[in-house]
C-alpha cells in the first residue's frame, strides 16, 4: 500500500516539475502514445482486442498487420508497458529519463510509419 500512496504523490508532486515525477509521468505518457498508434493500425484492420490483456494483444498484434520484421518494435513496446505498468503500480523509480527519451524518438518515427501505412492501406481514413 504505500509503494501506491507514494506513485500517487507522484503524479500529484508532477504538477510541480520534480525531476522523479516528470520523467516517470513521461514515459506513461508516451507509452499510451505508442498503445494509441498500434490500437489505430488494428482498428484500421477491423480488429479490436478483448477486453482481457487488451493492451499486451494490441501490441502483439502490430507485427500481424506491418509484418514480421516488426517483431522487435512490438517486444520493445511490450517491455514498455511493462515499465509503465511497474511505474504505474509498483515502483516510484521504475523508469529512467533515458527510458522516456528512448520511448519520445520511438514513438515519433512509428507515428510517421503508421501514416504511411494508412495512406497506403486506408487512405478513407485519414
Amino acid at each position: 500500500m504505500s509503494k501506491r500512496l507514494l506513485i500517487s504523490f507522484r503524479l500529484v508532486r508532477w504538477g510541480f516539475s520534480q525531476p522523479l515525477s516528470a520523467h516517470c509521468f513521461k514515459l506513461t505518457l508516451r507509452s499510451y502514445a505508442a498503445l494509441k498508434l498500434c490500437r489505430i493500425l488494428l482498428s484500421a484492420e477491423g480488429y479490436r482486442p478483448s477486453h482481457e490483456l487488451q493492451h499486451y494483444r494490441t501490441l502483439a498484434a502490430l507485427p500481424e498487420i506491418l509484418g514480421d520484421e516488426k517483431k522487435p518494435n512490438a517486444e520493445y513496446l511490450n517491455d514498455c508497458r511493462k515499465k509503465r505498468n511497474v511505474v504505474e503500480y509498483d515502483d516510484v523509480g521504475g523508469a529512467s529519463e533515458s527510458d522516456s527519451d528512448e520511448l519520445i524518438g520511438f514513438v515519433k518515427e512509428f507515428k510517421d510509419e503508421v501514416i504511411a501505412w494508412l495512406k497506403k492501406n486506408h487512405p478513407e481514413l485519414l
